[in-house]
């Protein structure tokens, strides 16, 4: 059972003495930014991975924190080295192809009608908004028109 067995732990390092000052600030930036993309990838892989990983990290057995490490390597329950293969008992036994990009019922041909009346609806409201600006720069030109016929007389 020990599935990150297979990983060697790695440990890397860099020389930042030569940096300069900003350089430094610039690279702790980087660094805490990218802990915070962390656990977003976690939740795009698979809507069930927050409940998941709140349920590994209660289990403090040593095969609960063997899960849980193999879990934070895969970014999810899925082993990405065993195509796929789920490593987690009660999660699906395919990994969802759609991920969390959208609801878990929704297969990628109804993502791909629901894009296309999303773009419909979209070139239909653009082509209205066109169309009320044309409106109203034809009220524009018969106002000033009415302007200029009062000036006449």
């Amino acid at each position: 059972m020990l599935f990150w067995s297979r990983f060697a732990p790695t440990t890397l390092t860099a020389d930042v003495a030569k940096l300069a000052p900003k350089d430094r600030q610039a690279l702790d930036k980087i660094i805490a930014a990218a802990k915070l993309l962390d656990p977003l990838f976690l939740r795009q892989v698979w809507t069930g991975n927050d409940a998941l990983e709140k349920k590994l990290l209660a289990d403090k057995t040593p095969a609960g924190q063997q899960r849980l490490k193999y879990f934070y390597i895969n970014d999810g329950p899925w082993s990405r080295l065993d195509s796929n293969e789920p490593f987690i008992e009660g999660v699906p036994r395919e990994k969802p192809p759609q991920a969390a990009y959208y609801p878990d019922d929704m297969s990628k041909d109804d993502m791909a009608k629901n894009k296309k009346a999303k773009k419909l609806k979209k070139d239909k409201t653009k082509h209205d908004d066109m169309k009320k600006d044309d409106m109203k720069k034809d009220d524009m030109k018969h106002d000033d028109m009415g302007k200029d016929d009062m000036k006449k007389n």
